[in-house]
């Protein structure tokens, strides 16, 4: 993983959830961390630390208004 990618990441769940880039930074450096923390394979870290944030944020209040919102413009992207 690199800078560009984890600033992909960060941008992408940013626009598809409608939560500020600089929480969902906040977000990322969290999950990594303790993701890295444990990790024997680095490979899919950024993977796995994305579906963290994402479920985090759909954890917050209003989130649930967010997701119905964004949800249908996800699953036309993933197929």
């Amino acid at each position: 993983m690199n800078e560009s990618q984890l600033r992909h990441a960060i941008e992408d769940v940013a626009s598809k959830t409608g939560v500020p880039e600089a929480e969902v930074q906040r977000c990322f450096e969290q999950a990594l961390g303790s993701l890295c923390a444990h990790a024997r394979v680095q490979d899919y870290l950024l993977v796995l630390a994305g579906r963290k944030v994402r479920e985090s944020l759909r954890a917050m209040p209003g989130a649930q208004a967010d997701a119905a919102r964004v949800a249908p413009a996800a699953r036309r992207l993933q197929g």
